[in-house]
């Protein structure tokens, strides 16, 4: 992040159900952050092996610009 921003992550199934949030507005400070799944979902129970999506969103503190990514990730097991 080039400045300090307010981050969400979450991951969704290929059906675009939500499977878990990760962050919800986390502060982030400026330079690399990493957030880690253990591939469980919202309840805490493992997920099948498979392909998911993330969505990040990020908005900025100080010009309030927001970026929005989606990437696609494989869980195996």
């Amino acid at each position: 992040m080039p400045q300090k921003s307010l981050v969400s992550l979450a991951v969704y199934d290929e059906r675009g159900g939500l499977v878990r949030e990760l962050a919800s507005d986390q502060l982030c400070q400026p330079g690399w952050s990493e957030l880690v799944w253990d591939g469980t979902n919202a309840a805490g129970l493992p997920v099948s092996s498979g392909v998911y999506f993330y969505r990040m969103n990020a908005q900025g503190l100080h010009d309030k610009r927001s970026f929005t990514q989606t990437r696609k990730l494989t869980l195996l097991k």
